[in-house]
């Protein structure tokens, strides 16, 4: 489970994430005793068992899922951790380079469909044919947040990449409209405790009255207390790591706030 938070103000947009990877799940054999009940005194007793038990094999705790590009725009992402050999944060960085090489400024909705094309071009390329075969239907693979200001108005666009209609990869876009406060998910583990706080939030709409500091104190807030109550979760932890934090406003661009780098 990958977590990204963002929220959209008129004045400011937060991004936030934390930064766990994992690379799938890893299983354990733990023996154990389990009680029976006995066929022909029917007392109770204990045989030895062995049970498997699963858990998230965790690769690192320092990706990067908030990147800047071009100081005034910030890019979140979920889902795969790397393409063929390289993380998703240095695809990103190089996308970067090719537009500065071309001398090329691109606004967020060209920014937004060139990153759905870019991705689709990495994966056609990198990822092997029998991933490609075995990915179920309506698999998301990748997903990205992109946020930033075009004439000084905050736009959020998601762009899903995944197996649709049998077709992979293939991209779907949606632009979301401020004010709000929203997450990207993917992964492993129920989101039940975060739902509860989205819902709380969007029912009392106390978005409009909090200040940039504010905002990036909930995005915290957010992350933080997912990761504790998955700590302390019957079942096991997917999110965790350092968390990191930017801002943009019209008047400043791309800000961090906390970066783990």
């Amino acid at each position: 489970m990958s977590l990204v938070v963002s929220i959209v103000k008129q004045e400011a947009i937060v991004l936030a994430a934390e930064s766990m990877t994992t690379k799938g799940m890893r299983t354990s054999v733990i023996p154990a005793d389990a009680k029976v009940i006995c066929d022909t005194c029917n007392g109770e007793k204990y045989i030895p068992v062995i049970s498997e038990v699963s858990f998230p094999d965790v690769s690192t705790l320092n990706t990067n899922k908030v990147c800047p590009f071009f100081d005034k725009y910030a890019i979140g992402h979920v889902g795969a951790a790397v393409i063929g050999d390289s993380p998703i944060e240095s695809w990103i960085k190089r996308l970067e380079l090719e537009y500065k090489n071309k001398n090329e400024n691109p606004d967020i909705s060209d920014l937004a469909d060139r990153v759905g094309e870019y991705f689709c071009e990495g994966i056609r390329r990198c990822v092997f044919d029998a991933v490609k075969r075995n990915l179920a239907n309506n698999h998301k693979y990748l997903e990205f947040t992109i946020v930033g200001f075009k004439n000084d108005v905050p736009l959020q666009y998601v762009i899903e990449i995944g197996k649709y209609n049998g077709t992979f990869p293939d991209k779907r876009m949606r632009r979301y409209d401020p004010p709000g406060l929203r997450t990207n998910i993917d992964g492993y583990g129920d989101t039940e405790f975060l739902d509860l706080l989205m819902a709380s939030y969007a029912s009392k709409g106390k978005l409009h009255m909090i200040t940039v500091e504010d905002m990036i104190d909930l995005a915290r807030f957010c992350i933080e207390s997912t990761i504790q109550y998955r700590r302390f979760h019957p079942t096991h932890s997917y999110v965790g790591g350092k968390i990191n934090i930017a801002y943009i406003t019209p008047f400043e661009g791309f800000k961090w706030v906390s970066n783990s780098k």
